[in-house]
């Protein structure tokens, strides 16, 4: 007697995976009591109010002009567009935020966090970002002319033709950073580190450079007409080579050598930073 065969079921569909959470749309006219009750917050702590929490939020063309934004919570959201002139966004998180073709001008960034986040074409001038951090966010396009940036923590970034005229950029961490074709002139970059950074045909005419930290920075046919270049850490003369020169100049005391010695230090050059 011939044995039938065995049928078997056919093994579970493996569950579906949930697509990612619509982001939740706020208007203008949906922040003003947010708005009020952050404020409160600010002002008396827990008791009086609540901390404004719009992370992972849609606010494209959300008009905030001036307002008082300090210490929120907008990691991961979107603001493209949006107009942000004078507002307050000290210590405000914004990590991973879209703030494309935003306008943030006159803004305050004192010790806020950006990292990650896209600035791509962002109207930045005149901000007050003193210890900003903003490690590996794209500023492409964007416009910083005459910001504050002092101490700030730009590593990684992306910054392709990006605007930096006469931008305050003291002691700024820049290690690594994307700064081709960017406009510097007269930005004040006194002991910035610039270790491994890409200047490529940036516009750095009348910058200051002293003792700026320039360990395999890319200045290939970088304008450095006008610039001081005085005490920096690291600098080569095959850098210098790479770059059309003037008799403006402020080159260092002593000539810096082509290679630097046997250990690839050029002579006089500061602690590794």
């Amino acid at each position: 007697m011939t044995e039938k065969p065995i049928i078997q079921d056919p093994p579970p569909a493996p569950p579906r995976r949930a697509g990612p959470a619509a982001m939740r749309r706020v208007a203008s006219a949906d922040l003003v009591e947010p708005l009020k009750a952050h404020r409160r917050w600010l002002e008396r702590g827990h008791a009086g109010g609540r901390r404004l929490h719009l992370e992972s939020c849609d606010l494209t063309d959300v008009a905030l002009q001036g307002a008082l934004l300090s210490r929120a919570k907008l990691n991961r959201a979107v603001l493209k567009r949006a107009r942000l002139s004078a507002a307050q966004l000290g210590r405000a998180n914004l990590i991973g935020v879209d703030l494309e073709d935003a306008v943030l001008d006159r803004a305050h960034l004192v010790g806020a966090r950006l990292s990650g986040a896209n600035l791509r074409r962002a109207d930045l001038t005149e901000v007050q970002a003193a210890d900003l951090e903003a490690e590996f966010a794209d500023f492409s396009g964007a416009r910083l002319d005459h910001a504050d940036l002092s101490g700030a923590d730009l590593s990684g970034v992306t910054m392709v033709g990006a605007s930096l005229m006469g931008t305050r950029l003291c002691g700024v961490n820049l290690r690594g950073a994307d700064l081709r074709e960017a406009r510097l002139g007269g930005a004040d970059l006194q002991r910035a580190k610039l270790g491994g950074a890409d200047l490529r045909g940036a516009d750095l005419a009348g910058a200051n450079l002293r003792g700026a930290y320039l360990r395999l920075t890319r200045l290939d046919e970088a304008n450095l007409a006008g610039a001081d270049v005085s005490d920096a850490a690291w600098l080569t003369q095959a850098q210098l080579d790479r770059s059309p020169l003037d008799e403006a100049v402020r080159r260092p005391a002593d000539p810096p050598p082509s290679h630097g010695d046997q250990t690839g230090r050029p002579a006089g050059a500061h602690g590794d930073e």
